[in-house]
C-alpha cells in the first residue's frame, strides 16, 4: 500500500477480512476470547495499535517479531477503506460438550475438545453483521466496505441475505457510519466454496450470474442489484418471509417498503400429483408463500374457474403440475389427453398472459422418437410417437409460438422417495420383498430427481426464466441399467432384477429407444449419480412408513 501510494496519492486501498465474532460455553471461553482478539489482528496492525499494550504483544514478540511491531507502530499504514467480509456462518461458537455434535465440527484447542459450530444454529441467533458493522467503524472509524455478501442456498435465500444486507448498511450509514459499498460477491458464482475449497467436488453456487450457461445467465439477484444501484429495494415476493435464520427464531424481516405484491402467493396447480407435492414441499422448506389448488379450486377446462381462482388468490406466478401423465390410457383416450395437456394448458397460461403473472409448465421426452441416438437439446425438433407425446408437442410450439415469456420445462422419468408411484420406490418394493422386477434394457432415458426439480424450476422462476428448458439429472442410462444402480446403492439384490426389451414389457403404447435429453441453455441439475445416491439415503424410511403399492407408468 505504501508504494502504490507513493505512485498514485489519490489511490484508494481496501484491506479485507471476514468478521466473525466467537461465543462459547465457559469451559471454553478462553479460546474464544482469543479469537474475539486475532479477527481483529490484520488492521490492528496495519493501523499500529498492535503496540505493547496490545494482548498479542508478548505472544508475537517472544516469536521475534517486536521489531518488526515496532515498526508499524512508529509507520503505521491503515487502508483508506475495511472490507468487511461477513457470512450468515461467520459468528461461531465453541462447545466443550463435543457428544452434542457431529464428528465433523470437532476438533482440539490448548483447553481439549470443542465443537465449532455456527452461532445462529446453536444458540438461535447471532451478533450478525449490524454489530461487526458498528464494532468495525466504533475501532477504527475508518469509512467500510461489506465485501462479501454470499449465501450458498436457494435463490430467494440469497436474495434475502443480500437485501438484509443492503438495509442494515442503508440504515446505519444514515445513523453516522461510513459505510461506502455493499458488494455483491460473487458475481459468477462459486466453485466448492461449501467447503472452503477443502474439496475439489466441482460444486458451483451461482451468483448474480449463472455460468453454467454458454454466456452467464441473469439471475433474479441482477434485478436486486439494478434496483439498490437506483437507489430503491427490490420488492420481490419471495422477500416477504424472512430467510432461514430468521424463520427459524420467527423474526421476520420487514417487507419491502411500496411493494404491493409483496404478499402476493406463488400458485402450484395440481394438489394431489407428484409434482404438486414436491413443489409444495419445497416452497414450505424454502419459506415461500404459496397455495396449492385442486380441480374443485380451479378447474383446467373450465375458464371461469381459472379466471375466479386467479383473481381470488393474485398469484405473482403460476407452475401447472396438473396434466394427463397415464401414457398407455393415453392411446385410447385420445381426446381427454389433448383436452388437458393442450387446452387447459393454453387456457390457463391465455388467464395468466392477461393478468401478467409468470407462467410455467411441463413437457415430456416422449415428444421425441428417439432417433437422433444421442441426448436430445432443446433445438431438437419434436417427433412424438404416441398420444401423449403429440399432446405435449402440440401446448409446447403453442405456447413457445404464442406465449414466448411462458416457462416451458422438459423433463423426464420422476423417482423420488416421497412418492410411491414411481419405478425406483417399486423397484426398492419388489427387491426387499424377494419378487422379480421388469426393467427395459433397450430404451434410454435421463431419470429425473424430483427433488432436484422442483428446486431447479423454483429457481428459474424467480429469476423469471422463459422460453423451453431441458431439466434432468444428467446421465443417460437404460432402465435395466438404472435398476442395478438403484439396488447397489439400497444394497439389495440385482439379480432379482429382470432385464427384458421393451417388447415384453406390455406397453401400450410406444416408447422411444433413446430418450436422453440433456441442456444446451444450461445444465443446472446435479447428475445422476448424486440423485441416486440421495434417494438411497432417504427411501427406507419412506417404505418402512408405507404400504402402498399402487400403480406407476413410465
Amino acid at each position: 500500500m505504501a508504494e502504490i501510494r507513493k505512485a498514485n496519492p489519490t489511490a484508494r486501498l481496501i484491506q479485507t477480512e471476514d468478521l466473525g465474532r466467537t461465543d462459547a460455553t465457559t469451559e471454553r471461553r478462553v479460546q474464544a476470547d482469543y479469537d474475539n482478539i486475532r479477527r481483529w489482528a490484520t488492521w490492528d496492525l496495519l493501523a499500529g495499535r498492535l503496540d505493547r499494550n496490545h494482548p498479542f504483544w508478548e505472544r508475537l514478540a517472544g516469536m521475534g517479531f517486536a521489531d518488526r511491531l515496532a515498526g508499524f507502530v512508529e509507520s503505521p499504514c491503515p487502508p483508506g477503506l475495511i472490507g468487511l467480509n461477513h457470512y450468515l456462518t461467520s459468528d461461531r461458537f465453541l462447545d466443550h460438550r463435543i457428544e452434542r455434535y457431529p464428528p465433523t465440527v470437532v476438533g482440539t484447542c490448548p483447553a481439549g475438545r470443542l465443537a465449532d459450530v455456527e452461532t445462529v444454529r446453536a444458540l438461535g441467533s447471532s451478533p450478525g453483521l449490524e454489530e461487526a458493522l458498528r464494532e468495525t467503524w466504533a475501532r477504527y472509524a475508518i469509512p467500510i466496505a461489506i465485501t462479501e455478501v454470499h449465501n450458498g442456498c436457494t435463490r430467494e435465500e440469497q436474495m434475502r441475505w443480500l437485501d438484509e444486507s443492503w438495509v442494515t448498511a442503508s440504515r446505519l450509514r444514515q445513523k453516522g457510519i461510513a459505510i461506502e459499498a455493499v458488494t455483491a460477491w460473487s458475481l459468477l458464482g462459486a466453485h466448492d466454496w461449501d467447503s472452503l475449497l477443502t474439496r475439489a467436488s466441482g460444486n458451483y453456487e451461482s451468483g448474480v450470474f449463472d455460468i453454467r450457461a454458454p454466456a452467464p445467465r441473469e439471475t433474479a439477484l441482477a434485478t436486486m442489484m439494478r434496483a439498490f444501484a437506483q437507489g430503491k429495494r427490490l420488492g420481490h415476493p419471495v422477500l416477504s418471509n424472512g430467510g432461514w435464520w430468521r424463520r427459524h427464531r420467527e423474526q421476520p424481516m420487514p417487507i419491502a417498503d411500496g411493494c404491493p405484491s409483496a404478499r402476493r402467493p406463488l400458485l402450484i396447480a395440481g394438489a394431489t400429483g407428484t409434482l404438486g407435492r414436491a413443489f409444495a414441499a419445497a416452497c414450505l422448506e424454502r419459506g415461500i408463500h404459496h397455495v396449492v389448488t385442486s380441480r374443485e379450486q380451479m378447474n383446467l377446462c373450465d375458464p371461469t374457474s381459472i379466471e375466479r381462482c386467479l383473481d381470488a388468490q393474485r398469484p405473482w406466478a403460476v407452475i401447472n403440475c396438473t396434466g394427463w401423465v397415464r401414457v398407455d390410457e393415453a392411446e385410447d383416450n385420445q381426446e381427454a389427453c389433448l383436452s388437458i395437456n393442450f387446452g387447459g394448458n393454453l387456457a390457463l397460461a391465455s388467464a395468466c398472459a392477461c393478468r401478467a403473472i409468470h407462467y410455467s409448465c411441463f413437457s415430456s421426452d416422449l415428444v421425441f422418437d428417439g432417433l437422433a441416438g444421442r441426448p436430445y437439446r432443446e433445438s431438437d425438433v419434436p417427433a412424438p410417437l404416441g398420444a401423449y407425446g403429440r399432446s405435449k408437442a402440440l401446448a409446447d410450439a403453442a405456447l413457445l409460438d404464442w406465449r414466448a415469456s411462458a416457462l416451458v420445462i422438459r423433463t423426464a422419468s420422476f423417482f423420488s422417495p416421497f412418492d410411491m408411484h414411481n419405478f425406483a420406490v417399486h423397484l426398492a418394493s419388489a427387491l426387499r420383498a424377494g419378487r422379480s422386477f421388469p426393467a427395459a434394457s433397450d430404451c434410454v432415458t435421463s431419470p429425473t430427481y424430483v427433488p432436484d426439480l422442483a428446486g431447479a424450476t423454483l429457481d428459474l422462476v424467480i429469476d423469471n426464466a422463459q422460453g423451453l428448458w431441458h431439466l434432468v439429472n444428467d446421465g443417460a442410462i437404460t432402465w435395466a441399467a438404472f435398476a442395478v444402480d438403484l439396488a447397489a446403492g439400497l444394497d439389495l439384490p440385482a439379480s432379482q432384477i429382470d432385464g427384458r426389451p421393451a417388447s415384453a414389457m406390455g406397453w401400450c403404447a410406444a416408447r422411444p429407444a433413446f430418450s436422453a435429453m440433456t441442456s444446451e441453455r444450461a445444465q443446472i441439475m446435479p447428475s445422476l449419480t448424486s440423485a441416486i445416491e440421495r434417494f438411497c439415503r432417504e427411501v427406507p424410511s419412506c417404505l418402512e412408513s408405507s404400504t402402498d403399492s399402487g400403480r406407476f407408468t413410465l
